[in-house]
């Protein structure tokens, strides 16, 4: 598995999105529909009051086949629109996480790369939102680990100190509370920076007191709208940080970092836990529309 310098978008056997209630939820749909020889929509069991859900479901059964599942159906669903890949030479999967939650992305991701042929590509795109301020009361964290149970990781050395690398996000304080809770003993930070200046400013804000206490030294900022450079970068870090300790990324911030992480994850097998943090149902929705910038990476088996 590598990833690609340049993302390819010509033509896809299977194209894969997210159906979710935000606003941007079909905006990548609407410009590779036409690309793909098929197209599947996974969503949530939502009520349709929710926001843009009903509309943006209504559009994808104009196109898509619509799969509505839980969690725990997933994985399932993911394998039925990725069940003809066997009949493609070297197949060309697109895979939309914009609206899809850490746990599902990283899922997708797994299962994807799990089966996918050899020579066989995955293109994965995210579709940037227009800045939205965060919520005045951020809901409770409820759950701390890994992002899906794959991605546990297994010591390389019970012996060396943990160590966490962290993808900021706007979330206020999420960053220090998981530090805090890891105890880890060096913490690296990547501070995300895209061309919707707002939401650079509002991580610097909602994580002084965490970056104030980790030094410039192991602050680090990443180009949103740059994933390859992104990935050698924090692969970079990794590499350093399982010569002295237990490394545990923490993507927080755009999910296509979080993206990242995964491929991460799967290349340092079992060693490189990537963990998520999750307020289960005290999560607020928070429609988010599309900012017309849309971030693409290719990985090829």
């Amino acid at each position: 598995m590598k990833i690609l310098k340049e993302a390819y978008l010509e033509s896809f056997d299977v194209a894969i999105f997210g159906l979710g209630y935000e606003e941007r939820s079909t905006y990548l749909y609407n410009k590779i529909k036409l690309k793909s020889t098929s197209s599947y929509a996974i969503g949530y069991k939502y009520n349709d009051k929710v926001y843009n859900y009903k509309k943006n479901k209504a559009e994808f059964l104009m196109g898509a086949e619509v799969f509505e599942v839980d969690d725990n159906g997933f994985k399932s669903a993911i394998a039925k629109c990725i069940s003809s890949l066997q009949n493609f030479n070297r197949p060309k999967v697109f895979v939309d996480i914009t609206v899809m939650s850490r746990h599902r992305l990283a899922t997708a991701l797994w299962v994807l790369i799990k089966n996918l042929p050899q020579g066989g590509r995955i293109t994965v795109s995210y579709s940037v939102s227009e800045f939205v301020p965060p919520p005045n009361e951020m809901p409770p964290v409820k759950e701390i680990g890994p992002i899906i149970g794959e991605l546990n990781g297994v010591p390389s050395s019970l012996g060396l100190p943990i160590g966490l690398i962290a993808c900021l996000g706007y979330e206020e304080n999420k960053a220090l509370g998981a530090a805090n809770y890891i105890d880890a003993s060096e913490v690296v930070a990547f501070i995300p920076c895209s061309k919707i200046d707002e939401f650079y400013k509002e991580v610097l804000r909602s994580n002084k007191f965490f970056l104030g206490g980790i030094g410039k030294e192991n602050t680090f900022s990443y180009d949103v709208h740059n994933p390859y450079k992104t990935f050698i970068d924090m692969k970079s870090v990794v590499i350093d940080m399982l010569k002295v300790n237990r490394p545990i990324i923490l993507p927080l911030g755009p999910k296509i970092v979080a993206a990242l992480s995964v491929l991460l994850g799967i290349e340092f097998y079992p060693h490189l836990p990537i963990w998520r943090l999750s307020s289960k149902e005290s999560e607020v929705p928070v429609n988010r529309p599309a900012s017309g910038h849309v971030v693409n990476f290719t990985i090829e088996n």
